[in-house]
């Protein structure tokens, strides 16, 4: 049985990149961490984990991600179209 099948490397080396890029941010930038936090406390009560519904009242955590994700553009997949 081959692993790729189930879980290509490549897709596991970009959550691992994703995932190294947003600690990274988080040490770098505490006041983010701080901020992006108590977003998700004001909207959670610090009782519960968000879920998908939470979203649209997290508009700091979702620029957060979203700039996580821009950060190393090289992790993400390209596309080339021929002409």
């Amino acid at each position: 049985m081959h692993r790729a099948k189930f879980f290509p490397v490549h897709h596991s080396a970009q959550t691992v990149t994703v995932f190294s890029n947003l600690v990274l941010a988080m040490v770098l930038y505490p006041e983010t961490l701080k901020r992006a936090q108590a977003e998700i406390d004001d909207i959670t009560g610090g009782s519960r984990l968000p879920d998908f519904e939470d979203r649209g009242s997290l508009p700091y955590l979702d620029c957060v991600l979203s700039e996580v994700l821009r950060y190393d553009h090289a992790s993400l997949p390209h596309y080339v179209t021929p002409r």
